[in-house]
């Protein structure tokens, strides 16, 4: 089959800002299975744009998380940190801290989300506390 990438310049931009060239695209469109932003029905073919767009964008965010909790895992048990990290909640972790260990547990997430993935963009993390998830929102 012969694919054409979108007319579309903010999905070609896209594409460019993920630094994925013509035939990476075509490709990965391919092997996903997303051939429906060739379809001649706009709703369709847009719908399936955002989807493709999505896709590795959130994809890449669940590996950040991922590699972060191990990285704050494995930091926490070379520190002995009485803390425990007890949830993840899409892009957020929520831990029980002890109060004593809040500052150094803090500069730890931090440091360990940040640097999760080598990537050209900043990241940033908000860091808040409650005695429960409702009061740290």
């Amino acid at each position: 089959m012969n694919f054409k990438l979108s007319d579309n310049a903010k999905f070609n931009a896209i594409w460019s800002l993920l630094n994925v060239n013509y035939n990476e695209a075509n490709d990965w469109l391919v092997e996903y299975g997303i051939c429906e932003v060739y379809d001649d029905y706009a709703v369709v073919r847009n719908f399936a744009e955002r989807n493709a767009i999505n896709a590795p964008i959130q994809g890449s965010s669940a590996d950040m998380i991922k590699i972060a909790m191990i990285n704050i895992h494995q930091e926490m048990k070379a520190k002995e940190l009485k803390s425990k990290m007890i949830l993840q909640v899409h892009d957020e972790l929520v831990f029980d801290v002890h109060k004593d260990e809040l500052e150094t547990l803090s500069e730890i997430i931090k440091d360990k989300m940040i640097n999760a993935l080598p990537l050209s963009i900043p990241i940033e993390v908000n860091l808040n506390t409650g005695n429960n998830w409702l009061e740290a929102h």
